[in-house]
């Protein structure tokens, strides 16, 4: 699974990770009212896209979709970016920020590729951007995919290689493969 795509430096990353808060900060000065779902995928690595995790991110999307679909959310604004540096994807709607952080939260924990999700819910307050957290929910902190223990932790602390990483997001693909294959 990532044995192929370009190979990303840390200053395309961080360019991208520029782009992204420009455009949310662009999107909820237009949207003022709204809030703003942005879903990304936690890919470790230099790779950061290609056919697999593109297959992982559009598989995001149509759960995101369904669960919209189910809980009567209506996507007012929509854009995607696909870039070797990662794929995004920015929804806005008008349902209340924590309402939809909290499904998404679920979603997160209950999709079987759930744990490679990422999906922040941002709004406006005055002149601020907030992000919605987890805690404001009275949910710990996201789990590490590895260990289970704080994935903030494990990151700032590096307890888990790059390889480790990588490993495990390929089972939990391989078994979110063979789960559908069940269902089908």
């Amino acid at each position: 699974m990532f044995d192929t795509g370009e190979i990303q430096e840390i200053e395309d990353i961080l360019i991208h990770k520029e782009q992204r808060a420009n455009l949310q900060s662009n999107l909820l000065s237009k949207y003022s009212n709204s809030s703003l779902m942005v879903f990304t995928l936690n890919i470790p690595g230099p790779i950061k896209n290609n056919p697999m995790i593109e297959q992982v991110f559009r598989q995001g999307q149509q759960s995101i979709q369904q669960m919209f679909l189910k809980k009567k959310v209506e996507m007012t604004y929509t854009k995607e970016i696909n870039l070797p540096s990662g794929l995004d994807w920015y929804v806005i709607v008008t349902e209340a920020p924590l309402n939809l952080k909290k499904w998404l939260v679920t979603l997160e924990e209950q999709d079987a590729l759930g744990r490679l999700f990422d999906l922040d819910v941002l709004f406006k307050k005055g002149e601020q951007i907030t992000i919605v957290s987890r805690q404001a929910l009275n949910h710990g902190e996201r789990p590490c995919f590895i260990c289970g223990k704080s994935a903030k932790v494990c990151a700032r602390n590096r307890t888990h290689t790059v390889k480790e990483m990588q490993k495990k997001i390929e089972q939990i693909v391989a078994d979110s493969l063979k789960g559908a294959l069940k269902h089908a």
